[in-house]
């Protein structure tokens, strides 16, 4: 009882939110860990080092492609109840852009790794998007399971294709990946309509 009471001392602070903010950030930092033993044994050395290589540069250029715009999110969706309106609005039409134009990446560009990087960069920007939005509307739930799925859809997807002899180059299965989580994300934290 003894070590309960010590436990539950440790985690009393945080609330259940914080809670489960903080179990988010554990599945999302450890599900690398778990995943690349089991990508380095499927994969090449080259084809390991391609797809970190394009997973590196794009979350970079994720950053880049959010445009500040998690910032605004944050403190404009707390503080001022009469921008929700708008910031959901701008919200849906970058999502259908982003998606969109990975989408065009996806199936009509080739498998180059300029392509790729740009065509992964897409969902990681709204991801940089989605999570504050998350975090704003006080879905912490959502967040926790946005965050591990942001983190491991696309090595997921890879580890799938290879299982079945790589049907897609290993770069359009990270991008398709990473469309699925973002998709599956973006439904998570939608208003619903009234």
């Amino acid at each position: 009882m003894k070590n309960y009471n010590s436990f539950s001392k440790v985690l009393m602070p945080f609330g259940k939110s914080g809670n489960i903010y903080l179990f988010g950030a554990i599945g999302q930092g450890l599900g690398p860990v778990i995943l690349t033993p089991i990508l380095t044994r499927m994969l090449s050395v080259q084809s390991f080092g391609e797809i970190t290589f394009i997973i590196s540069f794009a979350a970079i250029l994720g950053i880049l492609l959010s445009f500040g715009l998690p910032i605004v999110i944050s403190r404009s969706y707390v503080l001022e109840e009469e921008s929700r309106p708008s910031i959901n609005k701008w919200f849906k039409q970058i999502v259908i852009a982003y998606l969109s134009l990975s989408l065009l990446l996806l199936f009509l560009g080739n498998s180059t790794i300029n392509l790729s990087i740009i065509g992964l960069a897409f969902p990681f920007a709204l991801m940089q998007l989605i999570l504050p939005l998350a975090r704003a509307q006080d879905k912490a739930s959502q967040f926790a399971a946005i965050s591990i799925l942001g983190t491991l859809a696309p090595s997921l997807a890879v580890i799938v294709n290879s299982t079945f002899n790589g049907p897609l180059p290993n770069s359009k299965a990270l991008i398709l990946g990473a469309l699925f989580g973002s998709f599956i994300s973006v439904l998570l934290i939608l208003p619903k309509s009234k």
